[in-house]
Formats: C-alpha cells, sequence, structure tokens
C-alpha cells in the first residue's frame, strides 16, 4: 500500500472513532465570558470561575522647602507613588472568594527588611458562611483604623496622615472573622483578627501573636457604596450617614519598631494599640477624625555595641473635611498632630501640620487629579526647640481599572 493510501487509511479509522456530535455547534470551545462592569473580569462558563483584574497607577511630583522660605528648595521628589495588581474573584461558588494585590513600586517593596523584593500586599482566602458571618485566611490589611483599611486608590488627598503612617498596624498573615447585622436601622460590625504579629510575608515568626478586635457602629443606616470605606462624598446622600469605630490591638512579643512594620528591634517589647475614627457624610460635605495610639512598657532597645532603636511609642489624632462640587471639584482640609512619647524624644520629633487640598474627580476615584499644599511645624516638646518648619506641595494623578 503506497504512503499516500496508507494516510488516508489512518484517517478514515480516526474519522470512524471521532463522535458524530464532536463537530456540532454545542461541542465547540467554551471560551470564559468577560465582565467590565469593575475592571477587566473573566467568568467560566459555568460560573464555577470568576477573576476580576485591576491596575492602578500614581504619578506624583512632591516640593519640599528648605525652611519656612517656600521660595527655598530643599527637595523634590518625582515618582511613581504607587504602582498595584489586584486580583480577586471566587472559586466553584461565590462564597469561596480570594484576593491578591502586587505592588511594585520602591516604598511597598521594605527592602530595609526584606532580601528580595516584598511584593505581595494581600493573599487572603474569604469564607462566605451566611449574609452575617465571614472568615478569612491569609495576608492582609488588619481592622485596624479607618483611614489605613480605605484603599489608598480611594483617598481625596494625595496620600494618607503621617499620624497614620507611624502608629497603624497594616498588613499582617492569620485568621480574620466578621459579623455583621442591623438592630432596626442600626447597622453595627464585629471584627477580630488573630495574626503573627510580624507583617508582610515574614518567613519565620516568634512565639507570640497579635490580637485585634474592632466594632463599627452606623446609627443612620448604611452609606452608598460602601462609602464609610471611600473618602469624600461623591455618591451625595441624601440622609445623613455616620459610622463611628473603636479598635484594641495587642502585639505580644513584637520584634519590629511599629509591630507589623520598621525596622527589627533588639529586644522584644509587647505593643497595645487603640484606634478610635468617625466619618460622616452629607449632600456632598464629609468629614472624618481619627485618635491613635501605641505604648510600651520600653520603647527603647539597645544591642552590644550600644546602637539604639525604638517602639515608635506616642499618639496622634486628626481631622479632615471636605465638600465635593457637582461639578466635580473637590475642596479639602485637614489638621494632623503626633506627639511621640518622652522616651523617644532624643530620636524624633513632635509633627503638626495644615494642610488643604483640590482633587478633581474625572470617573470617581478612578481616575483623578489631586494637588495639595501642607505647612509642616516639627518641633520638639522635651528639649523645647523647633527643629524645623516647611512647606510641602504635591501634584498626583490616579489612574486605574
Amino acid at each position: 500500500m503506497s504512503r499516500r493510501y496508507s494516510l488516508v487509511f489512518v484517517l478514515g479509522i480516526l474519522l470512524y472513532f471521532i463522535p458524530e456530535d464532536a463537530f456540532s455547534q454545542e461541542n465547540e470551545y467554551n471560551f470564559p465570558e468577560f465582565d467590565f462592569s469593575k475592571g477587566i473580569g473573566i467568568k467560566s462558563p459555568d460560573s464555577s470561575f470568576f477573576m476580576n483584574f485591576g491596575l492602578r497607577f500614581q504619578p506624583q511630583i512632591a516640593y519640599t522647602s528648605a525652611d519656612l522660605s517656600v521660595f527655598e528648595l530643599g527637595s523634590i521628589q518625582a515618582r511613581i507613588r504607587r504602582l498595584r495588581l489586584k486580583f480577586n474573584g471566587y472559586v466553584f461558588d461565590p462564597k469561596f472568594a480570594y484576593k491578591v494585590e502586587l505592588a511594585f513600586e520602591n516604598l511597598s517593596l521594605d527592602f530595609e527588611n526584606a532580601s528580595v523584593p516584598n511584593i505581595i500586599l494581600d493573599a487572603v482566602f474569604f469564607y462566605k458562611i451566611n449574609n452575617n458571618w465571614t472568615l478569612s485566611f491569609g495576608q492582609t490589611k488588619l481592622p485596624g483604623n479607618r483611614e489605613r483599611v480605605v484603599s489608598s486608590g480611594n483617598l481625596e488627598m494625595v496620600d494618607r496622615t503621617f499620624v497614620n503612617a507611624r502608629l497603624n498596624i497594616d498588613r499582617d498573615m492569620g485568621i480574620q472573622g466578621v459579623y455583621t447585622n442591623n438592630v432596626n436601622k442600626i447597622h453595627y460590625a464585629i471584627k477580630g483578627a488573630i495574626s503573627s504579629g510580624e507583617g508582610r510575608n515574614f518567613i519565620t515568626t516568634d512565639e507570640g501573636l497579635a490580637y485585634t478586635g474592632r466594632v463599627e457602629v452606623l446609627p443612620m443606616g448604611k452609606f452608598k457604596n460602601k462609602g464609610d470605606y471611600s473618602m469624600g462624598d461623591l455618591g451625595r446622600e441624601e440622609k445623613p450617614k455616620l459610622s463611628v469605630g473603636f479598635t484594641a490591638h495587642y502585639n505580644d512579643g513584637a520584634i519590629r519598631q511599629r509591630g507589623q512594620t520598621g525596622r527589627i528591634l533588639y529586644e522584644q517589647r509587647d505593643l497595645t494599640s487603640f484606634f478610635l475614627d468617625a466619618i460622616l457624610k452629607y449632600n456632598g460635605w464629609a468629614f472624618m477624625s481619627e485618635y491613635m495610639s501605641r505604648s510600651t512598657n520600653d520603647p527603647i532597645t539597645i544591642n552590644e555595641d550600644g546602637d539604639v532603636r525604638y517602639v515608635y511609642a506616642g499618639s496622634g489624632f486628626f481631622f479632615q473635611g471636605s465638600y465635593v462640587f457637582k461639578s466635580k471639584w473637590s475642596l479639602i482640609g485637614r489638621l494632623s498632630f503626633l506627639d511621640p512619647v518622652r522616651e523617644i524624644s532624643d530620636f524624633t520629633d513632635d509633627i503638626d501640620e495644615y494642610a488643604i487640598g483640590v482633587t478633581r474627580y474625572i470617573k470617581g476615584h478612578k481616575l483623578k487629579v489631586q494637588m495639595d499644599v501642607a505647612y509642616e511645624d516639627r518641633h520638639n516638646a522635651y528639649r523645647d526647640q523647633i527643629v524645623n518648619d516647611n512647606w510641602q506641595i504635591r501634584f498626583q494623578v490616579e489612574i486605574g481599572i
């Protein structure tokens, strides 16, 4: 039999054993469905898998004066403030959800304490037991102060306060639970977490854990579009909406300066933190305020060579108010105050800041242009001296899908 006829014979045998419906319309490849309602989403035909992809970045220019003279240059920063990739969705059933968020800008890579770039921000699995209970396991933000938990993409000023930078409890690896319910029109949430206490992607942990509890009460009902965790009243609430939250946090045997962040201490310390915050929105107006504190028995740690590393212990407070015009321009004002404890006054200063900002929302928080101007007063109450006063001007564009 010639090679040509042999090939025809083999093909004929294969075609004989292939089912007839293999060529039917129903048996073609079922490509996933695409959803563009929130970012870019991919869903399997049987709805057993869904993944939503999001990207956002913030190009920023910041100018800081050398002193009170706004015309004397101190420094200029031109950088990508944030570059984030986010994936979330569910597997098999919407009650089995997940979230992954990665960071690629220098400020989030933690080169100070990591031998390789620390790109993982969130990697967490959620199990929604019912309409009231949700459990999660993995690395994500702890239920701490509101300003920290609000996404950096939903801020109305260029960045969070320096009070938050020094005193928040950030992300950690562990187990969290959330219970929500209503009593008449009053909505409330109870949140708890047990975590490692060492922060993001720490390879080894000590025997001590961190314990966090938070209670939130919304006496006037829920906000539009989860507006209690988004700054600025873009939804223009028709009725006043208020949320009040309180968090208590204990880190047993912390090994970093700020618990979950900062440089490694020379000795372990037990840290206690408290947060009280509130947000109010009505008809374009938004007001937000927070009090934060961290304490420890002895904030100073010393190695054999006499080098000092200290726990950042102290308290801080800020108040922020804004109005969003119907033209989508917004004016914002903020007062911030940070007071470290006396024991660390030789290494850090008190800071007072007075800032105003303007934001133009083009497509909500997904596309906006922001600018703020701040006067920063650095002083030391225990040394009775002015350290440095300066001006800061920042300009930023937020782009996200």
